[in-house]
């Protein structure tokens, strides 16, 4: 019979850059130019505790950074390998201002190698402070639509061409 078994809590990785990269390791080599997608992380874990979301809930702890080089790095070998998509999997992108930094290599690579062509992220959720300059950043150079929920209505004002409010599944 099939049962559920949960294993011990265990300390969280206090040095994230003791976790090999994948990327620059060589291990995604072999695939070449398959124009797929990547998933990039420059951070673990949520201050927050969000009764609509598990993640923060299940850490609510100190925000743990890997080093930006390495995260240059990892987007460069997407660009260079022609990936299509990078998702950033921080749970608050946005929440660091070397976050605009990273927007702002996003679209150098861009430039560069002509990828990515798409970023997308899970962006910072209680703080505004950095995501217009990143929204900003990644529209202006890339045209690239955003797709944001946020109920900071004066900022969207500002960054946004179009709304779009959904209610109730109905605009």
């Amino acid at each position: 019979a099939l049962s559920l078994r949960r294993t011990a809590d265990r300390e969280r990785i206090a040095d994230l850059d003791t976790i090999p990269s994948p990327y620059l390791m060589g291990l995604f080599d072999e695939f070449g130019s398959v124009g797929a997608g990547a998933v990039i992380e420059s951070n673990r874990g949520c201050p927050y505790g969000c009764t609509f979301c598990d993640w923060g809930s299940a850490t609510m702890s100190r925000m743990r950074k890997f080093d930006l080089q390495r995260v240059y790095d990892e987007l460069e070998w997407c660009a260079k390998n022609k990936v299509k998509v990078i998702f950033c999997a921080d749970s608050n992108f946005g929440i660091f201002a070397r976050d605009v930094d990273t927007a702002r290599k996003i679209v150098e690579l861009n430039q560069t190698y002509g990828y990515p062509k798409r970023f997308e992220s899970s962006y910072a959720k209680n703080t505004v402070k950095h995501l217009r300059e990143i929204i900003e950043t990644v529209n202006e150079q890339l045209g690239i639509t955003i797709l944001l929920v946020e109920h900071d209505m004066s900022m969207v004002m500002r960054v946004c061409d179009y709304i779009y409010v959904i209610n109730f599944g109905s605009n």
